[in-house]
């Protein structure tokens, strides 16, 4: 059992507020107190975990080599391959050496909104993933899974972190996006703490055709993207970019962002990479 007596105090301070980052760290120290293979099977519980905190899909390295993402730019093939064999090796490399990091997408110009979706509101389609989403991942926007939805296929999720420079800025924001949500009529997952802002949105009423035996087709109510989350997407990112040219809003980009871009991509064309009729 870890001695919580013997971590800083804002972390023990963290703990008792239930945070899920700190019962992370405190699961990080208890593993590498460990022998090394009761270690990577802690190793393995915490990055499950991580993944269902953040709203991100992580892959395993194998995952990872054979991951092929569209888009990139220059000689991003040779830096994609040493990436993938750094990520083979990185349960045996020490704690002291970091791993490559993937390539970025180059930043792209934020998209037209597209037209509002009609009813019944479908999936989105490959065009969508190239004109909307890839200009959204470029920004900062991510792809992560869900759950696995009635037809055993993904159902995914687009997120955002928003950081601010105070508590006042992350209430005007969140008040921007709740208008915004009552003009798409439209709700997202919105978590709030003091200067961030963590956004997740899809379409629950989505709608998919599936072929019947006599060739026809028939839709069937599928949770997972839709245009509504492409159209909610842009919209929240303007208003983001309204805040950062008053000076109210911070951007960083993550170290490990560029890894991040690759397994939304792939999570992208992996579901939706093919027509759904």
């Amino acid at each position: 059992m870890l001695d919580l007596l013997k971590l800083p105090c804002r972390r023990v301070f963290s703990v008792a507020r239930g945070s899920l980052h700190s019962r992370s760290y405190i699961q990080h120290l208890y593993c590498r107190s460990q022998p090394t293979g009761s270690a990577d099977t802690c190793r393995q519980r915490h990055t499950t975990q991580c993944s269902s905190v953040r709203g991100y899909a992580i892959n395993s390295p194998s995952d990872i080599k054979e991951t092929q993402l569209e888009g990139l730019q220059g000689d991003d093939k040779k830096t994609s391959e040493s990436t993938s064999s750094s990520a083979e090796s990185l349960d045996t490399r020490s704690t002291s050496q970091s791993p490559k990091r993937s390539p970025r997408l180059e930043l792209q110009d934020l998209p037209d909104l597209p037209p509002f979706p009609g009813k019944p509101t479908l999936h989105i389609s490959p065009e969508d993933i190239t004109t909307y989403l890839q200009p959204l991942i470029s920004r900062q926007w991510s792809v992560g899974r869900v759950k696995k939805g009635l037809d055993e296929r993904d159902v995914l999720s687009l997120n955002r972190h928003f950081d601010f420079k105070g508590f006042n800025d992350v209430m005007d924001f969140v008040h921007g996006v709740a208008d915004i949500s009552r003009e798409e009529k439209h709700h997202a997952r919105i978590l709030i703490e003091y200067s961030t802002v963590v956004i997740f949105t899809h379409t629950h009423s989505a709608y998919t055709f599936h072929r019947l035996p006599d060739g026809k087709y028939e839709s069937k109510k599928v949770p997972g993207l839709s245009r509504r989350d492409i159209r909610f997407a842009i919209k929240i990112e303007e208003l983001h970019e309204r805040f950062k040219a008053q000076g109210r809003a911070l951007e960083s980009v993550p170290t490990a962002h560029g890894g991040l871009q690759h397994r939304s991509m792939k999570l992208l064309l992996q579901r939706y990479g093919k027509p759904q009729i």
